[in-house]
């Protein structure tokens, strides 16, 4: 059985940042800006829903994190087209960094 390796949240947050800034400057004609969107959107996801009741978290930032997951579980399983996906990510993404950021500055 094999277990993905831990990763230290300050290198997703670097990750995330990394593919937000691809997702900001692409135009979604190639594979790899919707590869890039898909995986950033599941991982956000993913961390939203491990660390929403988190007592780490402000009260601004835990109601963000409410915010973000609500919009990712509206458009569930994808939002429709590039120009959506991009604004999505935009919204999203950010909340998921600075939760990391706290998750890693503890």
């Amino acid at each position: 059985m094999s277990h993905s390796p831990v990763v230290h949240p300050s290198e997703e947050r670097v990750f995330l940042a990394a593919c937000l800034a691809h997702i900001k400057r692409a135009d979604g004609s190639q594979a790899k800006d919707w590869f890039l969107a898909d995986t950033a959107r599941r991982g956000a996801a993913e961390l939203l829903r491990k660390y929403l009741a988190s007592p780490l978290l402000s009260d601004v930032l835990t109601e963000r994190a409410h915010a973000a997951m609500e919009d990712l579980r509206k458009t569930a399983p994808y939002p429709q087209g590039w120009l959506a996906t991009q604004s999505q990510a935009e919204r999203v993404l950010p909340v998921a960094i600075q939760l990391l950021y706290v998750l890693a500055s503890t």
